[in-house]
């Protein structure tokens, strides 16, 4: 996959660019620490953002024409969709193909359950981004357990997150408390396997 991340400069605002470059770093981390594939998840992160500046209007009208299903919450909500949509820039503009790269890339907003470890990488370090720390002031405990267990950190960031928007009143994406069923299931196995050894 030979991306070159200065073309991503001349269309992403300076903000969400940056915002990519810093989930770069820390994606990057991640994937050491956690012996996930490094040069997918770079280009996952690279992309991730593709159409996170474009407006709530464009992105709903991009789902119609790409033909994606929609959940309530998404037309609601659209700036939940900037990942799916991102991912069709992807494969449609610049040839990503990739399955961890293009899952990695839709579901980083909202999680998704079957997810691989690029995807669940990107999710994290998509949140982690210091720029967020206000809005997640949970992101210290999260950072910490993910240099130790990446789906524990993930679900503390979830759970986190989940009562965050449950005191606003907000939606919650179905996707998401799917993926958090599943890092359930992830750690109940892991415990399990332990406990047999």
């Amino acid at each position: 996959m030979n991306i070159n991340p200065t073309e991503l400069s001349h269309f992403l605002p300076k903000g969400v660019l940056l915002h990519t470059k810093r989930v770069e770093i820390i994606a990057t981390e991640l994937a050491e620490t956690h012996g996930v594939d490094i040069e997918k998840v770079q280009v996952a992160a690279l992309f991730h953002d593709l159409a996170r500046a474009k407006h709530p209007d464009k992105l709903l009208k991009l789902a119609k024409q790409f033909g994606l299903t929609l959940e309530s919450v998404e037309e609601n909500v659209p700036i939940l969709i900037h990942g799916p949509i991102g991912a069709e820039f992807a494969k449609r503009n610049y040839g990503v193909l990739d399955h961890d790269v293009i899952q990695a890339i839709q579901a980083h907003t909202t999680g998704s359950g079957n997810l691989g470890k690029v995807a669940r990488i990107i999710f994290l370090a998509d949140k982690l981004d210091p720029s967020k720390d206000k809005r997640y002031p949970f992101n210290p405990i999260v950072r910490d357990l993910a240099s130790q267990h990446l789906e524990r950190a993930i679900l503390a960031f979830i759970d986190g997150d989940i009562s965050r928007h449950l005191v606003a009143g907000r939606f919650i994406h179905p996707n998401t408390i799917e993926f958090r069923n599943d890092l359930i299931n992830d750690i109940s196995c892991d415990k399990r396997l332990m406990n047999k050894e």
